[in-house]
């Protein structure tokens, strides 16, 4: 049985590529973390969506594995909603997430491919913060592993995002549902 792009040839390969894809998507979102810092141009968020894209994707990825069901090489993440819906696979998913994957899976493309692409600040520093509560409540409730801190974001990229005389609440920052 294919997991991914690895074959599952005995328990121990299975455990390892599940281990893999959990540090995976910590990786992808700790990347999009330590980005924020660097952020120059709205432009730059494009690399900060790109990441967390890629984080929520492998997290899905890694639920469908810990449930033993395949998953396609896609990086469509409604796709991967419909497979585990269609599954009874329980994705633990946040609404905003669930919400907003046609959003999550255009960054990904569009980041690579798109030079003046600039995803909404507002949208991705909220889903930033949704995608590590996600891994945050994945990784209780399958591993028993500690993973280290996630990177906050900067008070400095806070204010550029949310202007410190915007009435928007910082806990709330979801902007229209639009991708952009």
């Amino acid at each position: 049985m294919a997991y991914g792009r690895i074959e599952n040839q005995s328990i121990e390969r299975g455990l390892f590529m599940t281990k893999t894809l959990l540090d995976k998507a910590y990786g992808n979102l700790a990347v999009a973390g330590n980005l924020f810092p660097q952020i120059h141009d709205e432009r730059q968020f494009a690399y900060v969506g790109y990441h967390i894209q890629q984080g929520v994707e492998v997290l899905i990825k890694y639920i469908l594995e810990q449930n033993g069901r395949e998953y396609p090489k896609t990086h469509n993440i409604r796709r991967l909603i419909q497979l585990a819906e269609s599954h009874d696979v329980d994705l633990l998913l946040p609404d905003y997430i669930e919400d907003h994957a046609e959003m999550l899976t255009e960054w990904e493309a569009m980041s690579r491919y798109e030079s003046d692409f600039a995803p909404y600040a507002k949208r991705v520093a909220q889903s930033y913060k949704e995608a590590l509560e996600y891994f945050s409540h994945v990784s209780q409730i399958f591993k028993h592993e500690v993973f280290p801190d996630f990177p906050k974001i900067p008070q400095d990229v806070l204010d550029f995002v949310f202007p410190p005389e915007s009435d928007l609440s910082k806990k709330n920052i979801d902007g229209a549902r639009n991708c952009g």
